[in-house]
């Protein structure tokens, strides 16, 4: 037990507790004879008060998500509110578990319809989601979004990019993780999205290129967000055509890779300057003529090598996914 004494700046924080806490709130003060109020918790009362306050952080969530209830079940969204990060993860994966059954059922049934509305609800879902904080519950999430897109995507391409598009900044955020696994399950996400049929590079490509977020007071992007893009990047650009990532956003977000003064930063900017060099050749060099010689001498190398492998294909590039 412990006790708190609320008097005046003077009186003695031990007023109250020199007799084992025993003293009632209509005792004076030792010191100054000052009414003082003496509040004794137990650590029961304590306990209770938590799972008071834990009760009422889930009856909220549980508020926010009722809706999804009719269609994704009773049982894994009222686990996927639980003050317990653990049980969140399980909500997620029973879904996911469920999501694969309910999928083969309708395909079986030719309800494209069952199967566009219960994609819908898991988009809301996950987009919801990805406002958690917890790492592991994270993960789960971007699980559901690989069983959803493998499984319960309807045939309508326009409907499917547009639940997926609200989810898209979420999962960009996280790529800034400091957190390795994070980045790399964050990217093999991004990629997937972009090779599949559905999807497509040219609806993940514009994400990629989204400005640097700034925060206030400051000029530039923060060191771990443009590695991070850079990341991404030499991850995307491989498969999209030159038309996907065009030269002047692209270029515009490499250049603070070039110019940082981490060298693992400037090794991938460098990288992904010569992709964009695959797809866009002498109009590149005109974007970083500024640069310290140094960074330009890999730019030349790198360039150098790209434009002897085209002599001797005998062709400008390469092609790749649409």
């Amino acid at each position: 037990m412990y006790a708190v004494c609320y008097g005046v700046l003077r009186c003695r924080v031990s007023c109250g507790v020199s007799d084992g806490g025993r003293r009632t709130t209509d005792q004076m003060c030792c010191v100054n004879r000052w009414p003082c109020v003496l509040v004794v918790l137990s650590e029961q009362q304590a306990i209770i008060a938590q799972r008071q306050h834990e009760a009422q952080v889930v009856n909220a969530r549980r508020k926010k998500f009722e809706d999804l209830i009719p269609v994704l079940g009773e049982a894994p969204i009222h686990a996927f509110c639980s003050a317990k990060w653990q049980e969140r993860v399980e909500g997620l994966d029973t879904i996911g578990r469920l999501l694969r059954a309910k999928m083969h059922a309708k395909r079986v049934m030719g309800d494209d319809a069952g199967i566009a509305q219960h994609c819908q609800n898991v988009m809301k879902l996950l987009h919801r989601a990805l406002d958690d904080k917890v790492t592991p519950v994270y993960f789960a999430t971007i699980d559901l979004l690989n069983v959803t897109i493998e499984n319960g995507l309807p045939s309508d391409t326009d409907f499917v990019r547009a639940q997926l598009k609200p989810i898209l900044p979420g999962m960009l955020k996280w790529m800034a993780v400091k957190n390795s696994r994070v980045q790399e399950k964050t990217l093999r996400a991004f990629v997937d999205m972009a090779q599949h049929q559905k999807i497509g590079i040219a609806f993940i490509a514009p994400v990629a290129l989204t400005p640097y977020p700034v925060r206030q007071g400051q000029s530039a992007p923060s060191e771990r967000v443009v590695e991070t893009r850079m990341t991404l990047l030499l991850g995307l650009l491989p498969i999209g055509k030159g038309d996907k990532f065009p030269v002047d956003p692209t270029m515009k977000l490499i250049l603070p890779a070039l110019s940082s003064g981490v060298e693992k930063t400037r090794n991938m900017g460098v990288a992904a300057a010569a992709e964009v060099y695959r797809h866009h050749g002498k109009a590149v060099p005109s974007y970083t003529r500024t640069l310290p010689a140094d960074v330009l001498r890999k730019l030349d190398k790198k360039f150098v090598a790209i434009d002897k492998a085209r002599d001797a294909a005998g062709t400008w590039g390469w092609v790749g996914v649409g």
